[in-house]
């Protein structure tokens, strides 16, 4: 018989860190990475088109795990443990 998995419950402020936590990993991802993809673009652009206003589109797509998340609320309730550890010594 296999293990019943509880289900976890998200406070508005653990979704909140969850949020920052991702745009700020995304941060990370795009900085890191932003001249190697500029480098694929610039051979795509015509820069002699006489339709100058015509877009140059291009995806950037970024892929999470679920055990990254799992991984930020796991940190944000353990510093919560430490925290209250802390204030009764």
């Amino acid at each position: 018989m296999g293990r019943k998995k509880n289900k976890v419950v998200l406070t508005e402020e653990e979704k909140e860190i969850i949020v920052d936590e991702i745009a700020n990993r995304m941060k990370d991802i795009v900085f890191m990475n932003a001249g190697k993809r500029a480098a694929e673009i610039v051979p795509l652009i015509d820069f002699n088109s006489e339709d100058t206003g015509s877009e140059v589109q291009f995806v950037y797509t970024i892929n999470f795990l679920v055990n990254d998340f799992i991984q930020i609320l796991g940190r944000k309730r353990r510093d919560e443990i430490e925290d209250m550890i802390r204030d009764l010594i």
